[in-house]
């Protein structure tokens, strides 16, 4: 009779552990999310992803939209999702719900990726994110014009603008392009309203692209100092955040 040899522990990741998951833009209303591995959201089991998958929104279920029909003008969150039992593929999800979404039947985890937005005609705006760890970078690619949070704003005290729009609930960093129409005020852009954390775009119809913390409802806030007439414009560029 040989000896007993006891089964190796089975390697688990840390409860924070991502690595891959890329979320790429494909088409109006599909993504690319790429292989990767990851703990789960429960921390309870490991996801891998061997190669690409391509969640559609048009579809619903495994590789599409958890529950309802797409939406315009709607934030959705990417998702990997697996079978702990190993009986069905890793897949994606997309979901309105950043922290629960409605998994298929036969899958018990996932865990967020990533997001994406639908603009007003029900087309996921186009957008690069870099970053293969948990902190991503996402800038969108699509015009500038359809992003602008703040237009001749001539507002002399701090006051909120809200980026929800084009910055997910999940970030608290923004990137943002400011301008300064006028010659004579000094415009002031701030984390939140009255904040000592500022950018000042200076005099003369300069225009300063800057990341900024946002509050918890993704706003930041301006000013101008008050001499002359001029106001100023602000446009969302993209975020950071981690998943």
């Amino acid at each position: 009779m040989g000896d007993f040899h006891p089964a190796p522990p089975v390697a688990t990741f840390s409860a924070s552990f991502l690595a891959g998951f890329e979320v790429l833009y494909a088409t109006a209303n599909t993504v690319i999310v790429g292989p990767g591995s990851c703990r789960n959201s429960g921390n309870t089991f490991d996801i891998t992803l061997a190669g690409s998958v391509t969640p559609s929104l048009a579809v619903s279920g495994v590789n599409g939209l958890d529950t309802g029909v797409e939406a315009a003008s709607t934030w959705y969150a990417v998702f990997v999702i697996a079978d702990p039992t190993g009986a069905n593929p890793t897949a994606s999800l997309f979901s309105t719900s950043s922290t629960l979404p409605v998994l298929p039947s036969g899958y018990g985890g996932f865990r967020r990726v990533g997001w994406v937005r639908n603009d007003a005609s029900s087309n996921i705006v186009q957008f690069q994110t870099t970053g293969k760890g948990t902190l991503r970078r996402t800038k969108y690619l699509n015009a500038e014009s359809t992003r602008q949070i703040l237009t001749g704003g001539s507002a002399v005290v701090s006051t909120s603008v809200s980026a929800s729009s084009h910055i997910p609930s999940t970030s608290r960093m923004g990137i943002f392009h400011g301008r300064e129409n006028g010659t004579s005020s000094l415009i002031f852009m701030q984390s939140t309203a009255g904040s000592n954390l500022i950018t000042i775009l200076g005099l003369g119809g300069n225009e300063i692209i800057t990341e900024l913390p946002t509050t918890s409802t993704q706003g930041i806030a301006y000013n101008h100092s008050g001499a002359g007439t001029e106001d100023a414009d602000i446009w969302v560029l993209g975020y950071e955040e981690s998943i």
